[in-house]
C-alpha cells in the first residue's frame, strides 16, 4: 500500500508540473532577443558606421617562409589617408629593425579609398606591423602581430579563457602578443550607443585579437538557462549558430566569424556548424572525459595538435584541403599525465599555482620566474622536439584564472613576459588559431606529423594521483596514428588509429571504472575498453638488439597489425637520421634532454607470429644476401 501510495503522489506531482518548453517555444524566444538587439542596432547604424570608418585586414599572420603578407585598408575619409605602414622585424628584441612600407591608395568613389600592400618578410621570425589611421574614426593606430616559420618552428597558439577582472587582454597588447578569445555576451545586454556596439568588436578591429563565438550553456543565448547546446533540438542549434553569426556582422568585426567555442560537444554539432559557416573548432580539452560540472567534456583521444576534424567524428582527425574544419586546442598537455592522472597537468601559465590553490598548498611567495618554473621547462621540450619532423610544431597555451586568485593575473603577466623573451629565438613564434587554421588548410592535405619528447614537467607533485616521479615519454602523431610511449617500453601504452571510422558515441564509457571526481581509474586493462578504443598491445613482444652497424627488432605478434609503432630506445650514435630499413615502413628519429637522447620511432606492419626488422647505417652490398624482411 505505501508503494502504491507513493506512486499515485508522483502521478499527481507530475501532472501539476508544467509542461516541457517546445522547440518552437524556445525558438520564439531566441529571436525576440536578437530582434530586440537588431531593432535598437538599426537606429544606430549610421552613428556605428561613423565610429567605424576604417576596414583594416593584414594576412596571414602566420607564414611560411617565402610568403608573402597582404595588407588592404578601406577607409571613408576627405583625402587618401597615411600611407605609411611601419613594419618592425624580431619585435621582441630591445631593439627590432623597423621596414617602411607604403599603400598604394586609390579612390573608390563617394569618399572612399582602398590601400594595398604587399609584402615578403626577409627571415623567419616574430613581426609587428602597425598603422596610424588620419582617417577619423575609434582607432588612432592599428596594428598586427605576425610571424614567419620554417621546419624548425614552435608556434604557440595563445588563449585568453579569462573573464574576470584584471583581464589578460590589456598585457597581451602592451607585450605585442596575438591571442585568440571567447567572445561573450553578444545576447544580452542593452546598447544604447554606438559606442557601445563598436566596442564589442574594437580590440579585433585594432589589434587583431581572434574572437570566437562562445557557447557554452543555453545560457549564451537564453538568460539563465543552463542547457547544453548539445541537448538542444537541431532546428534551435542551427538557428543559435545562425543568428550569432549575424550579431558578428551588426558589431563591425572585421571579417566573419569562424571559430565555435564550446565544451560539451557532440558530432551533431559540429556538422551543423560546418554547414553554417564555422571554420575552427575551439576550447577542446584534449584527452578529457569527464564530469566537469555542466559542461559533460568529451574530448578523449582527439588529437594533441591542430587537426583537421573528421566528418564522422569530430575528435577524429580526418581529410584536409582548403575548406576543411580545423580543431584546436585550449592548451597543451603533457600527454601522459593527463591521460593517467588529472587532465589539469596543462600548458598554460600558473597552473602550478592553480592546482595548488585546488589543494590547498601554500604558494606565498613573489611573484617572479620561479614561480614559473615548470612552464618554462615545459617550453622547452617542445622547443627542443620542434623541427623533428620538418613540419612546425604547433601547441596552445591557454592564460585563465585571472581575477580567481590574487596572484594569477601576475603570474599570467610574467609568463607573458618569459614568452616574449624566448621569442627573440626566431624558432618560437606565436599565432591566434585561426591563423593556425588558415596556415594548415594553406600547407597542408592531411595532418603534418610531429614527434615529441617530454619529460616529467611536474615532478615532486603527488597530489591527484600521482607518482612524484614520471617516466620520459616519447610521442608521434600523424594523419594515420598517434602513438605514447613510455620511457625504455618498446610497445605503445596508448596508440590511436585515425584511418578508420572510430564508431564512438557521443557520450559514452559509462561502464568504465571512474574515480569520485569522473576521471577513468588509471592503469587498469580498463583503457582497453575506453573508446575511441587504444591499440590492445597484451600479447605483442618486442625484442631490440644492436648488431654493430645493424639493428635487429624483432616482435612476436599475435595477430596481424598494420601500422604497429615501436619505440627504440636510446638509439646508437652510428645510425644516421634516415637509416636503411628493412621490413618496417619507415624510421622517424626523436631526440630529447637537449639533442643528448636520440630515440627512434618504427611503423611496421607485423604478420602473426615471429617478424624481424633491420636498420641499418647503410644499404648492404649488392647482391648479397639478405634474411631479413
Amino acid at each position: 500500500m505505501r508503494l502504491l501510495a507513493l506512486a499515485l503522489l508522483a502521478l499527481l506531482v507530475s501532472s501539476r508540473a508544467p509542461a516541457a518548453e517546445t522547440a518552437a517555444e524556445r525558438l520564439a524566444r531566441i529571436r525576440a532577443g536578437f530582434e530586440e538587439l537588431e531593432s535598437e542596432h538599426a537606429g544606430l547604424e549610421a552613428a556605428i558606421d561613423d565610429l567605424v570608418r576604417v576596414r583594416f585586414l593584414a594576412g596571414p599572420t602566420l607564414l611560411r617562409l617565402g610568403e608573402a603578407i597582404a595588407v588592404r585598408v578601406e577607409a571613408r575619409a576627405q583625402r587618401a589617408p597615411n600611407a605609411v605602414v611601419d613594419v618592425l622585424q624580431n619585435c621582441y628584441d630591445d631593439h627590432p629593425r623597423r621596414h617602411a612600407r607604403r599603400l598604394r591608395w586609390r579612390s573608390a568613389g563617394e569618399g572612399r579609398y582602398v590601400g594595398t600592400l604587399r609584402w615578403r618578410p626577409p627571415a623567419a621570425g616574430s613581426y609587428f606591423l602597425q598603422w596610424q589611421c588620419d582617417a577619423g574614426g575609434d582607432v588612432p593606430v592599428f596594428t598586427r602581430p605576425f610571424a614567419v616559420t620554417t621546419g624548425r618552428s614552435l608556434v604557440l597558439i595563445l588563449n585568453s579563457t579569462s573573464h574576470r577582472e584584471p583581464r589578460p587582454e590589456p598585457d597581451f597588447h602592451a607585450l605585442r602578443l596575438p591571442f585568440s578569445y571567447w567572445g561573450e555576451g553578444m545576447l544580452f545586454g542593452r546598447r544604447w550607443t554606438a559606442e557601445a556596439w563598436a566596442r564589442f568588436s574594437r580590440n579585433a578591429r585594432q589589434y587583431g585579437d581572434d574572437a570566437g563565438v562562445m557557447i557554452f550553456l543555453g545560457g549564451q543565448y537564453l538568460p539563465g538557462d543552463q542547457t547544453m547546446l548539445c541537448d538542444e533540438p537541431p532546428e534551435v542549434r542551427r538557428e543559435v549558430l545562425r543568428l550569432f553569426r549575424r550579431l558578428w556582422r551588426m558589431h563591425r568585426f572585421p571579417g566573419d566569424v569562424e571559430g565555435l567555442y564550446t565544451y560539451g560537444l557532440s558530432n551533431a554539432v559540429a556538422r551543423e556548424a560546418r554547414q553554417e559557416g564555422y571554420r575552427l573548432l575551439g576550447a577542446l580539452c584534449a584527452d578529457q572525459n569527464w564530469a566537469d560540472g555542466p559542461f559533460r567534456i568529451n574530448h578523449w583521444g582527439m588529437p594533441a595538435r591542430p587537426y583537421f576534424v573528421a566528418p564522422d567524428d569530430f575528435r577524429r582527425a580526418g581529410p584536409g584541403g582548403p575548406a576543411a574544419m580545423v580543431g584546436v586546442q585550449q592548451c597543451a598537455r603533457q600527454t601522459m599525465l593527463c591521460r593517467d592522472f588529472n587532465c589539469v597537468f596543462a600548458f598554460e601559465a600558473g597552473i602550478a599555482y592553480a592546482l595548488d590553490q585546488y589543494h590547498g598548498v601554500d604558494s606565498s611567495g613573489p611573484v617572479d620566474d620561479r614561480r614559473l618554473a615548470r612552464e618554462a621547462r615545459f617550453l622547452d621540450c617542445l622547443l627542443e622536439s620542434a623541427g623533428q619532423t620538418g613540419a612546425p610544431l604547433m601547441a596552445s597555451c591557454g592564460f585563465e584564472f585571472n581575477g580567481v586568485w590574487p596572484d594569477t593575473a601576475a603570474l599570467n603577466r610574467r609568463f607573458m613576459e618569459i614568452l616574449a623573451r624566448r621569442a627573440r629565438d626566431p624558432r618560437l613564434v606565436f599565432s591566434t588559431a585561426v591563423a593556425a587554421a588558415a596556415y594548415l588548410r594553406r600547407h597542408a592535405r592531411r595532418l603534418p606529423e610531429t614527434a615529441l619528447y617530454l619529460t616529467d614537467m611536474f615532478d615532486g607533485l603527488t597530489y591527484s594521483g600521482k607518482p612524484a616521479i614520471y617516466p620520459d615519454t616519447v610521442e608521434i602523431e600523424n594523419h594515420e596514428l598517434r602513438a605514447i610511449f613510455r620511457d625504455g617500453e618498446a610497445l605503445p601504452v596508448a596508440q590511436y588509429d585515425y584511418r578508420t571510422p572510430w564508431s564512438y558515441p557521443d557520450w559514452g564509457n559509462e561502464g568504465i571504472p571512474r574515480k569520485p571526481n569522473g576521471y577513468l581509474v588509471p592503469d587498469t586493462d580498463d583503457r582497453f575498453r575506453v573508446t575511441p578504443r587504444i591499440l590492445d598491445t597484451r600479447g605483442f613482444r618486442v625484442a631490440v638488439r644492436d648488431l654493430g652497424g645493424d639493428l635487429e627488432v624483432t616482435v612476436d605478434a599475435p595477430r596481424r597489425q598494420e601500422r604497429l609503432a615501436i619505440a627504440v630506445w636510446d638509439a646508437p650514435a652510428w645510425l644516421p637520421a634516415r637509416p636503411v630499413l628493412r621490413g618496417a615502413r619507415r624510421w622517424t628519429l626523436v631526440t630529447g634532454r637537449a639533442g643528448s637522447r636520440r630515440c627512434g620511432i618504427l611503423i611496421a606492419d607485423v604478420r602473426p607470429g615471429a617478424n624481424r626488422i633491420r636498420v641499418s647505417a647503410h644499404a648492404p652490398a649488392e647482391g648479397g644476401p639478405s634474411p631479413w624482411r
